[in-house]
C-alpha cells in the first residue's frame, strides 16, 4: 500500500484560518452558558415527566456543545487574551469534569502522540498491532480489551470524566491536580444538594441525565475521531504528526442539528492539524481546500457506530484496522 504524501503548502493554506472573531466567540460561548442554564431548570421546573426527560436530555446535548467550545479554549483557539474568559472557563471546566490541569495534560499529550501504538495512554484509547496483542500476557490483553471495551464509552461519565479525570488524579498527587479534587468535590456537592432540596428523580434530571450523555457522546465521537475503517497509521519509529492528523484522524460526517450540537468537532483531520482553528471555521477550511475533502469518514448511524467499534487492532501485514 503506497503511503500518501504530505504536501505542506496545504498545511501552511489550513494554518491561514487559525484566526478568530472575539465578538462571535463570545456569542457563541455566552449563549450556549444560557441555553444550558435555560434548559436545566427547564427540566426542574416542569411538572410533566415527558417533558422534564426531554429538557434533561437537551440538556446533556448542549452541555457537549459547551464541553467542545471549553476545548477550543482550552487550546487557545478562541478568547485567548481575555481574562474574563479564563476565570469563566475554569469554572466550566469543574462544572463539566474536565480540570483545566488534567485536560490540559491529557489532551495536548494526545495531540503530540496521536495515533502512536502505546499501552500507555493519557487522553485517548490504546491502540495495539496485531502482533503486539498476539505476543502479550493474559493480564495485557484482559486490560487492553478492557480499555475498548463499549462500555467504557457508555459508562463515560462515572468511569473516564468522575474517576479518571477528576478524582484518580487527585489522590495520586494532590498538589498538583488539586482542582480535580475541587471539581469532584463540587459535583459531589451539587448532588448533595438536589437530593437535600428535591429528591432522586430530580438527581436523575438534573445531573446524571445530562453528564451521561455530554459522556457518552464525547466518549464516542472521541473514538471514531481515530478508529474508523480506512484509517491509516505509522509504526512509532516512523510516526509524524502531520500525517497522523490527516489519515489518522476522521471526518465524522453530520447533520446541521448535529454539528451545532458537537460544534463543529466532526471535522477532527482538520482540527489536528491546527488546533489553533476555532470551531466556527472549520466547515469553511473544509469548504475551501480539496484536500481536505479527502479524508477518511464515518457517521453516527447506528450502522456505522457498531462497524467502527468492532475496529480493536492494526494488523500490520494488511494495513488495517481489525477486529479481535
Amino acid at each position: 500500500m503506497s503511503t500518501p504524501v504530505i504536501d505542506r503548502d496545504i498545511i501552511f493554506k489550513i494554518n491561514a484560518f487559525a484566526k478568530e472573531t472575539p465578538g462571535l466567540s463570545w456569542i457563541y460561548f455566552l449563549s450556549t452558558m444560557l441555553l444550558v442554564v435555560s434548559s436545566l431548570l427547564l427540566a426542574y421546573l416542569t411538572s410533566t415527566l415527558l417533558l422534564g426527560i426531554l429538557f434533561s436530555v437537551l440538556s446533556g446535548l448542549l452541555l457537549s456543545r459547551l464541553f467542545v467550545i471549553y476545548h477550543d479554549f482550552r487550546h487557545q483557539a478562541i478568547l485567548r487574551n481575555s481574562t474574563i474568559a479564563e476565570m469563566l472557563m475554569t469554572v466550566i471546566g469543574w462544572l463539566l469534569l474536565a480540570p483545566k490541569s488534567i485536560w490540559d495534560e491529557s489532551h495536548n499529550h494526545h495531540h503530540d502522540n496521536n495515533s502512536k501504538f502505546s499501552t500507555i495512554v493519557l487522553g485517548s484509547f490504546p491502540l495495539m498491532t496485531k502482533s503486539e496483542y498476539e505476543s502479550a500476557s493474559r493480564g495485557q490483553r484482559f486490560k487492553y480489551r478492557l480499555m475498548r471495551h463499549p462500555m467504557v464509552i457508555i459508562l463515560a461519565y462515572p468511569i473516564v470524566f468522575l474517576i479518571s479525570f477528576c478524582l484518580y488524579p487527585f489522590l495520586e498527587n494532590p498538589r498538583r491536580y488539586w482542582d480535580c479534587g475541587l471539581a469532584f468535590l463540587i459535583h459531589i456537592l451539587i448532588g448533595f444538594c438536589v437530593l437535600t432540596f428535591g429528591n432522586l428523580f430530580y438527581l436523575v434530571l438534573l445531573q446524571t441525565l445530562p453528564y451521561s450523555i455530554v459522556g457518552a457522546m464525547g466518549g464516542y465521537i472521541f473514538y471514531v475521531q481515530h478508529n474508523f475503517p480506512g484509517a491509516k497509521f505509522k509504526l512509532d519509529e516512523n510516526w509524524d504528526y502531520f500525517y497522523a492528523a490527516m489519515y489518522s484522524s476522521s471526518y465524522v460526517k453530520m447533520n446541521k442539528v448535529w454539528r451545532w450540537f458537537t460544534a463543529n468537532i466532526g471535522y477532527h483531520h482538520i482540527h489536528h492539524i491546527n488546533s489553533k482553528i476555532p470551531f466556527y471555521r472549520l466547515p469553511e477550511v473544509m469548504e475551501n481546500i480539496v484536500e481536505c475533502q479527502k479524508q477518511g469518514d464515518s457517521s453516527l448511524s447506528p450502522h456505522d457506530i457498531v462497524r467502527c467499534l468492532k475496529l480493536k487492532l492494526w494488523d500490520e501485514e494488511k494495513s488495517v484496522l481489525v477486529g479481535f
